[in-house]
């Protein structure tokens, strides 16, 4: 984003998606959507799907499983510029409501009250998460291999407490969690990406 001036600052609202994580105590439910079960010569460090119909993450670790549903947000942020360097501070996220998109805007020939048309555009910005978010770590102990269909590993996130088994195993110790924990993680990695759209919008 080019600045209007070298040093100034401004706040700005705007609405927007974000993940909002929880953990899901119900192992059956979860199963229907994530393998979680362990073969007895394999170990799932971590298995991710993404549920396109709502853009909901259903995730998988040695330790917990949670699920991170697509949110719709209002961003209360401060934008600052020193010497025409930027940096971008969000002070407040409200959670307006779930985003409802597709069949689903659609309740008994209605629309659902939180459907919006720009919903459906989010289709992209969760896609990009899921690209690094999904898939899986397996451990294949008879021949001693590490099965990895993820990218999370070649991220920071790969540094969350969650993932440590499989970080030692794929030998990866140059990484270092973002946030406590995974679930926090990949919260702050949503909102990231969605602040990185600014940067194609002329004078926000």
């Amino acid at each position: 984003m080019l600045p209007s001036h070298q040093n100034y600052s401004y706040a700005h609202s705007f609405p927007g998606p974000r993940l909002r994580c929880k953990n899901v105590e119900d192992k059956d439910a979860f199963s229907e959507h994530v393998k979680t079960y362990k073969w007895s010569h394999q170990k799932t460090y971590y298995n991710a799907t993404m549920s396109l119909g709502d853009m909901t993450l259903w995730i998988s670790t040695y330790s917990r499983n949670f699920t991170c549903q697509t949110w719709n947000v209002t961003y209360t942020t401060t934008f600052s510029f020193t010497n025409g360097v930027q940096d971008i501070r969000v002070n407040e996220v409200n959670y307006d409501h779930v985003v409802v998109k597709g069949p689903d805007a659609f309740e008994g020939g209605t629309v659902n009250r939180n459907y919006s048309p720009y919903n459906d555009g989010y289709l992209g910005w969760i896609t990009a998460l899921a690209s690094i978010l999904t898939g899986s770590i397996e451990d294949i102990m008879t021949v001693d291999m590490l099965d990895v269909t993820t990218k999370i590993l070649q991220s920071s996130l790969a540094g969350c407490p969650e993932l440590e088994n499989a970080r030692v195993k794929a030998q990866t110790f140059n990484a270092h969690c973002p946030k406590q924990d995974l679930v926090q993680a990949i919260e702050s990695l949503s909102e990231n990406v969605t602040l990185s759209y600014l940067a194609s919008i002329p004078n926000v």
